[in-house]
C-alpha cells in the first residue's frame, strides 16, 4: 500500500503559519471568524486538486476555529468537512 504523500502546508503557504492565531471576536462579541484564514485554506486547498464545494466548507469550518472549545468547537459534521479536504492536501481523494 503506498504511502499518502505528507506536505508541510505552511511551508508552501506561510500566511497560513502567520494567522494560526485566535481570531477576535465579531462586534457582537458572538462568533468567530478569520477571514484571512478562509481566505488563506481555501486558497491552499483549491490548489491541492480539491473541488471548490469541499475546499469552501473546510475553510468555513477553520475560519471558526476556537482554541479555546473542545474539538476547536467543531461538530461531528464541520470534522468531516475538514477531513474530507484533508484528503487533498495530503495527496489523496476523499475516495481513498
Amino acid at each position: 500500500m503506498q504511502q499518502p504523500k505528507i506536505i508541510n502546508i505552511t511551508a508552501s503557504h506561510p500566511e497560513i503559519w502567520e494567522l494560526l492565531q485566535p481570531p477576535e471576536q465579531d462586534e457582537r462579541g458572538t462568533g468567530r471568524f478569520n477571514s484571512e484564514m478562509y481566505k488563506a485554506t481555501r486558497n491552499a486547498i483549491l490548489e491541492a486538486g480539491a473541488p471548490v464545494e469541499v475546499a469552501e466548507k473546510a475553510a468555513l469550518v477553520i475560519a471558526k476555529d476556537d482554541p479555546g472549545q473542545p474539538n476547536l468547537g467543531r461538530t461531528s459534521d464541520d470534522q468531516s468537512a475538514v477531513t474530507a479536504a484533508w484528503h487533498y492536501l495530503i495527496g489523496g481523494t476523499t475516495n481513498d
